[in-house]
């Protein structure tokens, strides 16, 4: 029987040169428990804002097309059920 690998979450080690009152700014509005968790809890957050933008704009570009309207879809679901 073949085991199974555990994914290992690769990290990577950075000095970067922060503003101690954004960091002080970052923590007050995290729920983390230390400023590293701070910074990826921020990072995270706006990753996932950005892919969301994304997201808008692709809709924007191409406006998503329903088969159905809302009645139809009502009365197929009465049907099955």
């Amino acid at each position: 029987m073949a085991s199974k690998k555990k994914k290992v979450d690769k990290k990577s080690k950075i000095t970067a040169m922060i503003p101690d009152k954004l960091i002080s700014d970052i923590r007050k509005y995290t729920p983390a428990q230390n400023t590293t968790q701070s910074i990826v809890y921020v990072l995270e957050d706006w990753l996932r804002k950005q892919k969301v933008n994304k997201i808008f704009d692709r809709i924007e570009k191409e406006p998503l097309e329903f088969l159905y309207s809302a009645e139809e879809i009502r009365e197929l679901n009465r049907k099955v059920t």
